[in-house]
């Protein structure tokens, strides 16, 4: 997982992350899924977190997002994010920006359906 699919991974399950002047983060959640390793592995990220979440709107605004992209679609926020999201998708979302999330949603919904029918 990117780190950047990581946080939002992490953002959708709970754990809110605030930016703290220009460069510290803050994450709050349950302890089972801020472990030791988890937070090695954004520390190492931070340069590029940081950016990333200079621009967004608010983990509200990803988690609205996923929701209606997973809205009658049989998939996890897991496959979701690494199987059908680029990185630019991902930033796109979290900078509430993203140009058309119902047409998304139906291009993985015509996937998902064409791999039931193999």
């Amino acid at each position: 997982m990117s780190p950047l699919q990581l946080l939002t991974w992490l953002e959708i399950h709970g754990v809110s992350v605030n930016l703290v002047g220009s460069q510290k983060l803050v994450f709050h959640g349950p302890k089972s899924l801020l472990t030791d390793q988890v937070m090695a592995h954004l520390k190492k990220d931070k340069p590029f977190l940081l950016k990333a979440l200079a621009g967004q709107q608010g983990t509200s605004t990803v988690g609205e997002a996923f929701r209606f992209l997973c809205e009658g679609l049989s998939i996890s926020i897991t496959v979701l994010l690494c199987d059908y999201l680029t990185e630019d998708d991902l930033l796109d979302i979290r900078k509430g920006v993203y140009p058309d999330l119902t047409a998304l949603r139906q291009l993985i919904q015509k996937d998902l359906t064409g791999r039931d029918r193999s």
